[in-house]
């Protein structure tokens, strides 16, 4: 333990950090997975419908009522600023985000009648909606801006302090309340304003270097292109839901809430190595290390096949524990959103090459479309098979939308630096449609549990056989 320990405090500040804010990727979605089943048992289908329609506005409306200045423009923004400039630009944000959220509350407020009939929501649910987007886009301001300062002890203690607050309050909340999926809102609600108004306040302590004007302008600029790429982005994550309990059914848009949650299940680690690839990719675009860099891309997709495969194994299983027996008939959903992630890893890594040269407007074209072609397809076969439809929907879109993404980030790489690349694209293909055929024959397995988990275990000894190439690659991406 000493030995480990020592080893720990020499390593570099960049790793030490990259290390602890995956630890809190991993907190907030493992906390958030493990008090599913409690809230699916304290709620019936039809409640926990109405909290899974809740789910899907909250991400629209947040691309409004925020727009997203919380990501990408944030971190151009620090990038851009000085030491001495990036609590001014933090600042800035904060007060930017206030005017923006208070516009949208006006605007609820003028129209609020067709809104909560659009929504299929009543109104003390949108009025809360608006309080949780306010104060969880502030949280993920000052945890962007701890990322960059590399203050992980501060954040680490936040976002324990959160995952435990928020599940903590909706117990009660749930318990003591009779509509309950009020009650599961308000208490994230609550949970997010209590610690958001003290990071509100830590926000705005900057002192103002650079003119709050041109901040916003960058901010505006910047973003606008990318705001039909957002909404198309979370309409391709979230339209299932909100065309299922409109098209079909709450109960229905419950049992595919549980089951897309389950099946997503492998974005915990795929998020978690893109956050600790991206700053080696730009510096290895820099240094013009095109080979390695599909190599990689590559090698990145094995590790997130072998994780998405694992998901598929334990499905059945995954869904009783989640749900219980009223939730049984929603493992059909797991196995093509499990196999969707592949494709949405697919589309992150090369997508990144894309933001790399500053070309937005493929990313926005390319989500745009598959957006558009996901609710045709959505509003044709869920009338036709019901709701299992949305998530073979959904892998269709997300192929058509990563092999984009990897055929035009080739192409731009071979024109812009005049080389010709051996993207290795045909071997990505290949294990996409190799997991989607596992998916089916682990469908006709579901019975056969020792068969499955034989499976499972041997391919636990294989990935620790191989643990030693991982990790060297896991510094090498977390070093840089």
């Amino acid at each position: 333990m000493k030995a480990l320990v020592n080893k720990y405090k020499n390593l570099p500040t960049p790793l030490k950090a990259s290390m602890w804010f995956i630890f809190c990727s991993f907190l907030q979605k493992g906390i958030s997975l493990i008090v599913t089943p409690f809230f699916t048992r304290l709620l019936s289908t039809e409640e926990y419908g109405q909290y899974t329609l809740y789910n899907s506005w909250l991400g629209i409306l947040t691309i409004f009522a925020t727009f997203k200045i919380t990501e990408a423009v944030f971190n151009k923004s620090m990038a851009k600023a000085s030491d001495e400039e990036k609590e001014g630009v933090l600042k800035s944000y904060q007060l930017l985000l206030l005017a923006l959220w208070l516009a949208f509350f006006v605007v609820y407020i003028i129209f609020h009648r067709w809104i909560e009939t659009a929504f299929g929501l009543p109104s003390r649910m949108i009025v809360v909606m608006f309080i949780e987007v306010f104060f969880t886009a502030t949280i993920n301001l000052w945890s962007a801006y701890q990322r960059y300062r590399y203050k992980y002890v501060l954040l680490v203690a936040i976002t324990l302090l959160v995952s435990i607050l928020n599940p903590t309050l909706g117990f009660v909340a749930v318990l003591h309340m009779s509509d309950k999926a009020f009650a599961r809102v308000l208490g994230i609600a609550v949970s997010q304003g209590v610690v958001g108004t003290v990071l509100f306040l830590a926000n705005l302590r900057g002192k103002q270097r650079v003119p709050m004007t041109q901040v916003w302008k960058f901010a505006f600029l910047f973003n606008l292109p990318l705001i039909p790429h957002y909404l198309s982005q979370l309409l391709l994550n979230q339209a299932d839901r909100i065309m299922i309990s409109n098209m079909i059914g709450l109960t229905e848009a419950a049992l595919y809430g549980v089951a897309y949650t389950l099946g997503t299940l492998a974005t915990m680690i795929t998020q978690s190595i893109n956050n600790a690839y991206v700053p080696w990719l730009f510096e290895a675009m820099k240094a013009k290390k095109h080979h390695e860099i599909m190599r990689n891309n590559t090698l990145l997709m094995v590790v997130a096949a072998i994780v998405i495969l694992c998901v598929i194994i334990v499905a059945p299983e995954g869904i009783l524990l989640m749900g219980g027996a009223k939730y049984a008939e929603a493992t059909q959903v797991v196995y093509p959103v499990a196999c969707s992630v592949y494709f949405m890893f697919m589309y992150s890594l090369y997508a990144n090459i894309e933001l790399y040269y500053e070309t937005r407007k493929y990313v926005m074209i390319g989500t745009c479309a598959s957006a558009v072609i996901n609710l045709i397809l959505n509003y044709v076969f869920l009338q036709i098979f019901g709701y299992v439809a949305a998530a073979y929907t959904t892998l269709f879109c997300y192929i058509c939308y990563g092999v984009f993404h990897v055929v035009l980030s080739k192409r731009m790489i071979e024109r812009k630096e005049n080389v010709k690349l051996k993207s290795n694209s045909a071997l990505v293909y290949a294990m996409g449609l190799c997991l989607i055929v596992i998916s089916f024959l682990m469908q006709m397995l579901e019975d056969f549990i020792a068969v499955r988990y034989a499976i499972l275990v041997a391919i636990f000894i294989a990935a620790f056989a191989r643990r030693d190439a991982f990790i060297k690659k896991y510094k090498e991406f977390s070093a840089r």
